[in-house]
């Protein structure tokens, strides 16, 4: 049988007869009638709304959201006239359109039989011709409006460190402002690296604008912020389909100057840029895409001051590349924990053998314990019950392909969907069943990473191995130790 949501929409205005209740009686009758299965969970009650738009009726978005989940949950939405749906046309063709081309979906109104009627084609092509037009047009009016907001002065974003906002204009913190020309100064004059600076930043108990510690990159970009030379610059970044955010060429950004009372001079912060352009010039290129680890003990081992990762560094002789807190580097740390490679494999590979003897004894008071992230037993009852509903995910299934619902094609892809999911969570009660076991893998994880290292298996491979039961490995410079965090 064919699943039917109900929308029901009630404005202040209406009368009686178009109370809630009379809407989802007559729909219900309707869908009896027309041999549609009604679920109380895809019934959308909007009260007390006039729904001119559909981002202001809460239920309507809910239903929309549900309608394009997979596999799709219904076949169709009932409504008691097409102006509950939507009063907008424009909502209304769009929505149509989408549930329906997208999703499979059809709305129906049950006193009225016009959801395809030839107007809705005609408008809905031309909707699709307006909104083209008005994303391309869109980029032009937003630049526009920047730049007439950027020449006034205007603030548009949060205020750098230095400045605060007063009546939408940046007015200078002069507390901070000293701050910032110490950095100026230090890095231009006293030939400070940006790591060093922000030490001595975190050495006063300064914090930045977001209330965090200092780093080299917050130092870079302070440098790097033309705001404290007084201008603004707009249009300096892009977002791609992802969300993510990229530099634009500099030809397209938009500068405007004086907007602001500056705090450094316009020469300083040429130089400071001019070092930072060079230094960076110094430096290797970017990873490639197809990079992979370097060393086997990357990402594990700690530093015993901050809790930062030790990073690894390649200088061209196998005996000096050495790994160094990643914290110290940036500025945020004040030790600088650093041991050479060849050195911290030793010590490491030591700490594994010795305890294997020690597991095997349940013998803990050596090494320290990092319990695998899970909720006990609550959260293994919770995959219980789920095992036991994957049954009825396949019912469910099989159901939809025997009603028409899905095809021959959809039941098999959700039925590997279920699959998996079913895998996936015996796998992980299988793998927290109890310490002894816990145990066994561990000694077995060790013996295999020794095996396999023997063998000569690449860094990623033996990265792998370590990380399904190495916590991170704890390195003191001070004390010449390592302490290895074993999860069980």
């Amino acid at each position: 049988m064919k699943i039917a949501a109900l929308y029901i929409r009630v404005s202040t205005d209406d009368q009686l007869e178009f109370s809630p209740e009379a809407q989802k009686k007559a729909l219900i009758d309707y869908a009896k009638k027309n041999e549609y299965q009604v679920d109380e969970r895809y019934i959308f009650i909007e009260e007390g709304k006039s729904g001119t738009t559909a981002k202001y009726r809460p239920s309507f978005m809910k239903m929309i959201a549900t309608a394009k989940s997979k596999p799709k949950p219904f076949d169709a939405i009932l409504v008691h006239k097409f102006d509950r749906f939507a009063r907008s046309r424009e909502d209304s063709v769009v929505y149509k359109s989408l549930l329906r081309r997208e999703c499979g979906i059809k709305v129906i109104s049950i006193t009225e039989q016009m959801e395809d009627d030839k107007f809705s084609v005609i408008l809905e092509a031309m909707l699709e011709a307006m909104a083209e037009y008005y994303s391309l047009n869109l980029s032009d009016e937003v630049m526009k409006g920047m730049t007439e907001k950027a020449q006034q002065g205007q603030v548009q974003s949060v205020a750098p460190f230095g400045y605060r906002i007063k009546d939408k204009h940046f007015v200078i913190c002069e507390e901070e402002a000293k701050i910032v020309k110490t950095v100026f100064n230090k890095y231009v004059n006293e030939g400070l690296h940006c790591s060093n600076i922000s030490r001595y930043l975190n050495s006063l108990g300064i914090k930045t604008i977001r209330d965090n510690k200092w780093d080299a990159r917050g130092i870079k970009r302070m440098l790097r912020n033309n705001a404290y030379i007084g201008s603004t610059t707009w249009n300096k970044t892009g977002r791609d389909k992802n969300y993510k955010y990229w530099t634009k060429d500099e030809s397209e950004w938009i500068v405007v100057e004086n907007t602001h009372e500056a705090i450094v001079d316009k020469e300083l912060f040429d130089k400071a840029n001019s070092m930072l352009d060079y230094n960076a010039s110094l430096k290797t290129s970017k990873r490639p895409a197809n990079y992979e680890i370097k060393h086997y003990l990357s990402g594990l081992i700690r530093c015993s001051d901050c809790g930062g990762t030790l990073i690894y560094s390649i200088t061209g002789n196998d005996r000096s590349n050495y790994f160094q807190c990643g914290a110290y580097r940036r500025g945020k740390c004040n030790t600088s924990n650093s041991i050479v490679a060849y050195k911290a494999e030793e010590m490491f590979i030591k700490l594994l053998e010795e305890y294997i003897p020690l597991l095997q004894e349940s013998d803990f008071t050596k090494f320290e314990i990092t319990k695998r992230k899970q909720e006990n037993t609550s959260e293994k009852e919770i995959l219980k019950k789920r095992l036991l509903e994957i049954k009825n995910k396949y019912d469910a299934a099989k159901r939809a392909y025997l009603a028409g619902i899905d095809s021959l094609e959809e039941y098999a892809d959700n039925k590997k969907l279920i699959k998996n999911e079913e895998i996936e969570i015996q796998k992980y009660l299988d793998d927290n069943s109890d310490s002894d076991t816990s145990n066994a893998q561990v000694i077995q994880g060790i013996e295999s990473f020794l095996g396999m290292l023997k063998s000569g298996a690449t860094p990623k491979k033996l990265n792998d191995t370590l990380k399904s039961f190495v916590d991170c490995a704890i390195f003191n410079k001070a004390e010449d130790s390592f302490k290895i965090k074993i999860i069980l």
